[in-house]
């Protein structure tokens, strides 16, 4: 037998001999040894295969296994540590290790509480229920153990009641957030129901997945979770902390709690808002070793959100905690300069091109608007959102010569092509968003940004600053996209960081202007002829319809058909939509509309119509309420101007018109002038929305305001027959009623 054991053996030495990186022969090797019970021999050959494949958790697992045979309980422990590293979800594994090791048992087991006695008392609430709660957050709980490295692992356990069919609805799954799995372990500890009639009952859960459907449910039942994440390694943001926690809901909480511990020795920086009086301090404690801070802030009978269209973000108005291990933003901006520094790099190639861009520009203006017109058109947009290059861009010269990138890309290449001509600038950390609520930056964290854009303090030579979005394919140097528009941003410096806002834009910075000559027949058929203006993101929105220039008739039959019905286009006049360089695209067109007027007898109905984009119908919508707890958060100040000649038909006149109206607010305006001149009637209506937000005593106004202007767009101008002129008596023909019988 023995021959044969080293017979076999050899078979694995002579395999391991001719390929030293067959790591299977030298599992098997190790393995058959350990059968043999040649212990030392199945150490040495699992370490030997380790020393090819250092991360092997098979060859870590089998060594673990035999240095613990062999004794060595420390040794095999730190060998399972190690391949749990390396694989997070083996699950039989890590139960085994934490029941070997205390010091790797579950850190939240002291803040795991007990489900039965927390609903016990709101048994029978689904039966005492005055406002028809759908359920009610019984316990939200957050615990966040932060090591050292910055690593860290996150315990959650919430418990909800179902009190109506609409709970059952909205909880018919659970969600428990994202997770990076390359870095990061996630793990359910529990999912269950908790039956009315006191029975409990598993979910079936998918290891490794965040995202579990519950039985059946039915009002007076409870669901509980508990399920923890560990961040595995370090990140390249080095020993980095930053976190956050909301401790309201859209239902009623009866607690809401989140404790945070820290290594004694390492700061951190709290930032508290909107929490109630007396709440904003953390209960503080140390571990029984000294080793550990622990911070827990706990509020009870939380009322519920509730709900709005239009409200601001939750970060603005729920109660809310935030931690960092950046001390300010200048601590962070020196982090992230030193890890892009590198990448402003230029070649022969890129001095050349920019060399072409700026000859014959002879201001310093004209000089940016050419590398700025180069990036956001030549370089193609790529998001690129993962591992490192996330945040840090690549090469200013692998951007230029590949000819693609991201946000942070375009911002590093318009810095970098700049520089060569003597232009300075800088990138910029932006939040980007469509109706933006307040941002608070008091407290320096990494996900308070998800976009990059450049900064140029001077870009005239007279000290005029400028925002430059990369991305912005066709907005024009001097239209900043909407979405980048209010922010509070983050101008990165070699010396630290500036925190400024962008200014918000003016309506007539965001316009859409229509003016047509509006010839009609007597039948109510009209020809329309004029024109129609976008500005800023109009122009936007119109270079990028109208890009594909055989389809333009489509696209102007779609947004004619919406507001003028059947209709048929003559002429349509466009300017060079490539040309970037101006922040408006004016669009000429003439078109023929069958049933512009209505005729019913001697009367004829004209309805002053333009191309509508449906927002005061969106207006309409958040306005619906009566009235509001939270401010109205709107869209960027914009205007409209309608301007219209509607030329009577050759017998009919006018027999009314509009009236004039004209509503100023310090949210906006609407307007509407119409009078009839001789053969025609000229008609003019502005609505103008003048800020971003409204606040809760102006709400009333603003309803009254959007119902007035809605109105206002079913208006028509009336025409009427003429009379017709009296027939000129025939010559020698005597007087009517003259004359003898």
């Amino acid at each position: 037998m023995d021959l044969l054991a080293e017979d076999a053996v050899g078979v694995f030495d002579e395999r391991i001999r001719l390929n030293p990186f067959d790591v299977d022969a030298h599992r098997r090797k190790s393995f058959f040894l350990e059968g043999l019970a040649r212990l030392p021999e199945a150490a040495a050959a699992a370490a030997a295969g380790l020393e090819v494949a250092p991360e092997d958790e098979y060859l870590l697992d089998l060594q673990g296994r035999v240095l613990h045979r062999l004794g060595r309980k420390d040794d095999a422990v730190a060998r399972w540590k190690e391949a749990l590293r390396v694989n997070p979800k083996n699950a039989v594994l890590k139960r085994y290790v934490e029941w070997l090791d205390p010091s790797v048992k579950p850190f939240e087991l002291p803040y795991v509480e007990d489900a039965n006695t927390l609903l016990a008392a709101v048994r029978g609430r689904e039966k005492e229920n005055p406002e028809n709660d759908p359920s009610v957050v019984v316990l939200d709980k957050g615990v966040v153990r932060v090591n050292t490295d910055g690593t860290y692992s996150s315990f959650t356990q919430k418990i909800v009641k179902i009190l109506s069919n609409q709970g059952v609805k909205q909880n018919s799954s659970y969600f428990a957030g994202s997770f990076f799995a390359a870095e990061q372990a996630f793990e359910w500890r529990t999912a269950r129901v908790w039956r009315a009639d006191g029975s409990v009952e598993e979910a079936q859960v998918q290891s490794g997945s965040p995202m579990v459907r519950w039985p059946k449910l039915e009002p007076g039942d409870a669901i509980e979770v508990q399920h923890r994440v560990d961040q595995l390694r370090q990140t390249f943001f080095g020993d980095y902390f930053g976190d956050s926690w909301m401790f309201s809901d859209r239902v009623p909480v009866v607690r809401s709690e989140w404790t945070v511990i820290c290594p004694a020795e390492k700061d951190l920086a709290v930032h508290v808002k909107n929490m109630p009086e007396g709440k904003g301090e953390p209960a503080v404690s140390k571990s029984g070793d000294g080793k550990w801070t622990v911070r827990t802030w706990s509020l009870s009978d939380l009322p519920k959100i509730r709900m709005e269209p239009g409200m601001p973000n939750p970060a603005e108005t729920h109660p809310v905690v935030e931690v960092s291990t950046y001390r300010d933003w200048n601590q962070f901006a020196t982090w992230w300069w030193n890890l892009i520094k590198k990448q402003f790099t230029v070649d022969d190639g890129m001095r050349a091109k920019v060399a072409e861009l700026v000859k014959g520009k002879e201001t310093r203006l004209d000089k940016v608007r050419a590398i700025y017109d180069f990036v956001v058109t030549d370089i193609q947009y790529q998001a690129w959102e993962f591992g490192v290059h996330g945040y840090k861009p690549y090469a200013a010269t692998a951007i230029f010569n590949r000819k693609w990138g991201d946000c942070k890309d375009k911002a590093i290449l318009i810095r970098t092509m700049l520089d060569v001509v003597g232009i300075e600038a800088f990138p910029v950390l932006i939040y980007a968003a469509q109706g933006r609520s307040e941002e608070d930056m008091t407290l320096p964290q990494i996900g308070k940004f998800n976009h990059c854009i450049a900064w140029v303090p001077d870009a005239d030579g007279k000290g005029t600053g400028m925002f430059l979005d990369g991305t912005a394919q066709y907005n024009s140097l001097h239209s900043v996209p909407a979405m980048d528009r209010g922010a509070r941003v983050l101008i990165v410096k070699p010396d630290g960081a500036e925190v400024v806002q962008i200014p918000w834009n003016t309506p007539e910075e965001f316009a859409f202007v229509q003016e047509y000559d509006v010839a009609l027949d007597g039948s109510g058929a009209a020809t329309l002829d004029g024109k129609a203006r976008f500005t800023g993101d109009f122009s936007v929105m119109a270079r990028s319809l109208f890009s594909v220039e055989g389809k333009r008739p489509l696209v102007l039959q779609g947004m004619l058909g919406q507001s003028f019905g059947k209709h048929s286009i003559v002429e349509t006049r466009f300017p060079d939509l490539a040309d970037i360089g101006s922040p408006e695209v004016e669009v000429g067109l003439k078109f023929r509309v069958d049933g512009l007027g209505v005729v019913e007898g001697g009367r004829m109905s004209v309805p002053v119509k333009f191309i509508q984009f449906g927002v005061l119908q969106q207006f309409g919508r958040v306005a619906a309420t009566e009235k509001r707890e939270h401010d109205l958060v709107l869209m960027n100040p914009m205007a409209f101007t309608e301007r219209a000649v509607v030329r009577v038909p050759e017998g009919w006149k006018v027999a009314s018109v509009p009236g004039d109206r004209s509503i100023e607010t310090p949210f906006g305006r609407f307007v509407v002038k119409a009078k009839a001149e001789g053969d025609a009637v000229s008609f003019e209506r502005t609505t103008a929305l003048t800020a971003h937000r409204l606040e809760t005593e102006d709400y009333a106004a603003f309803r009254d305001m959007v119902a007035k202007a809605t109105n206002a767009l079913t208006e028509k101008i009336v025409l009427e027959r003429a009379a017709a002129p009296e027939a000129a008596p025939a010559e020698g023909a005597p007087p009517e009623g003259g004359g003898k019988a």
